[in-house]
């Protein structure tokens, strides 16, 4: 399954710089195992919040999403299925990462050539759960 997330700039500058949305294939089974595994380490150490996995992750602009999902001014994740003769042009990233959260995964990234951090919003597994099921 592929989720399309609105992604934002973490801090003051307002673009995104071209890292509209997060292209995400999503593994359910996974994320909540790393959930899972984040809730048992966190019941020892207080003091851990997240983990993060690199990679994972591909952005893309607002026109790309409208070229390949017919979609623009996405406000929340929503799945979407990419079409077998279109390619999907993602934006030049570094630093691409997952974190997992106890209360979801969130998606993250910066810019080439760029000091900016864009994420997107955390996504509860059960959101996520109930985008696998629509068709």
């Amino acid at each position: 399954m592929h989720v399309l997330i609105p992604a934002s700039v973490e801090g003051n500058d307002d673009s995104t710089m071209g890292c509209d949305y997060a292209l995400i294939e999503i593994d359910i089974e996974r994320i909540q195992k790393y959930i899972e595994l984040l809730a048992h380490l966190c019941y020892d150490h207080e003091d851990l919040t997240e983990m993060v996995f690199w990679g994972n992750a591909e952005f893309i602009t607002d026109s790309e999403a409208d070229r390949v999902f017919a979609l623009s001014d996405v406000t929340e994740p929503v799945r979407v299925e990419i079409p077998e003769d279109i390619g999907v042009e993602s934006e030049r990233t570094e630093y691409d990462e997952m974190h997992i959260t106890p209360s979801g995964v969130r998606w993250s990234c910066t810019p080439k050539h760029t000091d900016v951090r864009v994420s997107t919003s955390t996504v509860s597994l059960e959101e996520l759960k109930k985008l696998e099921k629509r068709e």
